[in-house]
């Protein structure tokens, strides 16, 4: 049960609006810790895994529940990346054009490759597990060799 605990604690953490950009460098790490719950023996700390990859998915994809939140954010980053700049925008292509999309057309989705320039080190991890899965797709959950439990 401490793993089902901790999970969703991390849950609230990345749920919770109020964290913001303090958390989300911790994106790679915890998105490594949902995934690998997903084959744990216990249904609970599957379910738990889940639901914190939700939330990590929420917090770092635009979607419909999120984009007002992601809107502002993105807009109040671009322009603290300007100020910070001189103006020039350096590198706000990623928060700025990000926020302009949201703001001029609405689109509330992100790209593979907006979600994988941001947080590089999930592409390898992923497509690592997709393959260990793929491996043995009919195996029982917990018993995926490419993983251990979260808890």
């Amino acid at each position: 049960r401490v793993g089902v605990h901790a999970l969703n604690v991390l849950r609230l953490i990345f749920a919770d609006a109020m964290a913001g950009e303090a958390v989300s460098h911790h994106v790679p790490w915890a998105a490594q810790i949902a995934v690998r719950g997903f084959d744990h023996g216990e249904w609970a700390v599957r379910n738990s895994a889940m639901m914190l990859f939700t939330a990590l998915l929420q917090r770092t994809v635009s979607n419909q529940k999120n984009a007002p939140a992601v809107a502002s954010s993105l807009t109040v980053m671009a322009a603290a990346n300007s100020a910070s700049t001189g103006g020039g925008g350096g590198g706000g292509e990623e928060e700025g054009g990000a926020a302009a999309r949201l703001a001029a057309t609405g689109d509330d989705g992100a790209t593979a490759a907006d979600f994988f320039t941001r947080f590089p080190t999930l592409a390898p991890f992923l497509l690592a597990e997709l393959g260990a899965a793929a491996v043995d797709p009919g195996s029982d959950p917990g018993t995926h060799a490419g993983s251990g439990g979260a808890g």
